[in-house]
């Protein structure tokens, strides 16, 4: 699964990681619980989901990753 995109808030979407200014580790990196939760009451790509998107762009990633 991939990780919550810092420009859009989707989790699909055309940006490369580059151009979210992440890592390919940080990109591919599963959702966080918080961000799970989210989910649930916001639509992807909403002012909420962007923030925590943005908040959650550069959380570390295992290694294999």
């Amino acid at each position: 699964m991939k990780s919550l995109c810092p420009i859009c808030g989707k989790r699909d979407c055309d940006h490369t990681h580059t151009d979210r200014g992440q890592t390919l580790g940080e990109e591919m990196r599963d959702l966080t619980p918080e961000e799970e939760i989210l989910l649930q009451t916001e639509p992807e790509g909403s002012e909420k989901v962007i923030a925590l998107a943005q908040k959650n762009a550069h959380l570390p990633v295992p290694a294999w990753k």
